[in-house]
């Protein structure tokens, strides 16, 4: 018996649906799961439904990224788990609170500044690689990068993209 309490979907940084990781602990006989997309609350009514299904405790959660202006550290942040152990009557009526709706706001903003980061990604590699053939368009990251884009997803769409020998032979002497 084993829990994992620090999972993400792909409305994060992961590669699964919500339904997916829940169905996916279930098949490996955990007895619990905890999903905590960045800076989202995307998942979570379809985090507990999966679970009530599968009869798996699910505690939909939120890992929210933090900078620290106030301090002078823009470029340091911390990423803080939150986790809400609630069911699916429980999420309907702390979704309505006027707190939390305020918080989701803000977060949209982060969501926005996550994009702009994922479209400079992007811009970035395209202009470095291109001279060598390799190019990332909207159609290769459709769907494949979540809310919080990271260099590793990159990778991932290289790889199914173009495979392994000619990223190597286009990538020589990078």
């Amino acid at each position: 018996d084993y829990i994992d309490l620090h999972v993400h979907t792909f409305l994060s940084d992961g590669s699964h649906s919500p339904s997916a990781k829940v169905f996916e602990a279930w098949l490996q006989g955990m007895k619990m799961i905890g999903l905590t997309d960045h800076n989202s609350f995307e998942q979570f009514e379809e985090t507990v439904r999966a679970g009530e299904i599968l009869g798996i405790k699910t505690i939909p959660g939120i890992e929210l990224n933090i900078v620290f202006p106030e301090f002078h550290l823009t470029d340091i942040n911390a990423d803080i788990l939150i986790y809400f152990p609630i069911n699916s009557k429980e999420w309907e009526e702390l979704r309505c609170n006027p707190k939390l709706i305020a918080i989701m706001e803000k977060l949209k903003l982060r969501q926005k500044w996550n994009l702009m980061k994922q479209l400079e990604i992007i811009k970035r590699f395209n202009e470095k690689y291109a001279a060598r053939g390799l190019e990332i368009t909207a159609e290769d990251v459709k769907y494949r990068m979540g809310g919080h884009p990271n260099f590793g997803m990159i990778g991932g769409i290289l790889y199914q993209k173009y495979g392994e020998d000619r990223l190597r032979s286009n990538l020589k002497g990078v």
